[in-house]
């Protein structure tokens, strides 16, 4: 039997590469203060947003947008699980 926490960030990987097109090797560079604001929600990228140049593949900045609902709604859910996670630790 599948692990369902990690069902939650396999979708929200897969609806993340999927849904924007990055590759897997970028989307293991991404870090969580790329798509997080300071208050715990995904933010929106704009088609003039980039992925920086540490995390694109060939090294070059390009555009990265983010404005689908439902890939926002499964890195949201995924990161609602990690914050949980974390809170949970440290009791």
């Amino acid at each position: 039997m599948a692990d369902e926490n990690n069902g939650v960030r396999n979708h929200a990987l897969l609806c993340q590469m999927y849904g924007t097109g990055v590759r897997l090797i970028e989307a293991a560079r991404i870090k969580t203060k790329d798509l997080v604001l300071n208050n715990g929600q995904i933010k929106k990228r704009g088609d003039s947003d980039i992925l920086r140049a540490e995390v694109a593949f060939n090294g070059f900045e390009r555009p990265y947008p983010l404005q689908d609902e439902s890939v926002i709604a499964a890195l949201q859910k995924w990161v609602d699980w990690r914050l949980w996670a974390c809170m949970i630790r440290m009791l």
